[in-house]
């Protein structure tokens, strides 16, 4: 539709040893650690569509997912480690969402 516009946007990369950018291509460098990438900007409001593909993945264990502002990922650490799970939503490669919501 004529309403969406394009965003230039950042990746986010923890660890340049587990994970590298080549133009839009983010490209999995490592052998058996997990990678979290994040991208900026943050969508504040209004309806955003993101895209992407995965191609010889290594370990079969792959999600794309939306998170709060407030989650950090680290090196070799999952989309729902550090507490992250609270702040995510993630679609795996075998059609499940995945939602946690933890009471403190």
């Amino acid at each position: 539709p004529s309403s969406l516009s394009t965003i230039a946007y950042q990746s986010i990369i923890p660890d340049p040893d587990h994970v590298k950018q080549q133009e839009n291509k983010i490209i999995s460098t490592n052998k058996g650690n997990q990678s979290t990438v994040a991208f900026n900007p943050v969508i504040t409001s209004g309806i955003a569509r993101f895209g992407g593909f995965f191609k010889d993945h290594q370990l079969g264990n792959f999600s794309i997912g939306i998170s709060d502002s407030s989650a950090v990922f680290g090196s070799n650490k999952g989309p729902i480690d550090d507490e992250n799970g609270k702040n995510t939503v993630r679609y795996y490669q075998n059609y499940q969402f995945e939602r946690n919501q933890f009471e403190l």
